[in-house]
């Protein structure tokens, strides 16, 4: 669901996506993060944070350079995008096609940023999609 500045409801669909579960690796690491972060934040040891089986169905969303909606699927490691129009129909998917676990969108009007937070070669590139 969307809306305009002043609350008039402007876009309103639903789509179906398959969950992805996270492999063994992936929630351990994400346990690990969640606890030790708790646990920075002043929270209690004995409590437990449990990370989620699945992966997110979605990331992110925004209006992409072509006034259209983006919406970045969070089951693939890549930047996965389905493109729609404000009636709900898909037009198109966009992909970035690198592998990495720690990518980070930001979708703007001017095109969508992309960056990886742990990169393998030690460095961050910034790239612009448009």
């Amino acid at each position: 669901m969307g809306w305009d500045s002043s609350g008039v409801e402007i876009l309103n669909f639903t789509r179906d996506i398959t969950p992805v579960e996270k492999s063994t690796e992936e929630i351990a690491s994400e346990s690990i993060y969640m606890n030790s972060d708790m646990q920075r934040r002043g929270g209690s040891p004995s409590w437990v944070l449990r990370p989620s089986a699945y992966k997110n169905t979605i990331d992110e969303v925004g209006f992409g350079p072509d006034e259209t909606l983006w919406v970045r699927r969070g089951t693939s490691n890549e930047p996965f995008f389905d493109i729609y129009d404000f009636h709900g129909n898909l037009l198109r998917h966009a992909m970035f096609p690198a592998d990495g676990w720690s990518w980070e969108t930001k979708i703007t009007p001017h095109g969508i940023l992309a960056w990886e937070l742990d990169p393998l070669e030690g460095y961050q590139k910034l790239y612009l999609l448009n």
